[in-house]
């Protein structure tokens, strides 16, 4: 992917995200296709985005200083 691809991606995501009222990030390690499937279906159901980011551009991200990372208890 050439340079300024990505830098449109990178400000894509930016403004969805800037959008969005909450954000739940995850890891999916251990997790099966099969899951990884049901997982996107529910969420979908109720009218959210699923979407798989590289670190790069949600640590990017994050660095603005309207965001901050609160992990659940």
């Amino acid at each position: 992917m050439k340079k300024d691809e990505k830098k449109q991606k990178a400000d894509a995501l930016h403004q969805e995200l800037e959008k969005s009222h909450t954000v739940i990030l995850s890891g999916f390690e251990g997790i099966t296709v099969a899951q990884d499937f049901e997982l996107r279906r529910k969420v979908g159901q109720v009218g959210a985005k699923y979407k798989v980011v590289k670190n790069s551009l949600i640590e990017r991200h994050l660095k603005a200083p309207r965001w901050s990372l609160r992990p659940r208890p």
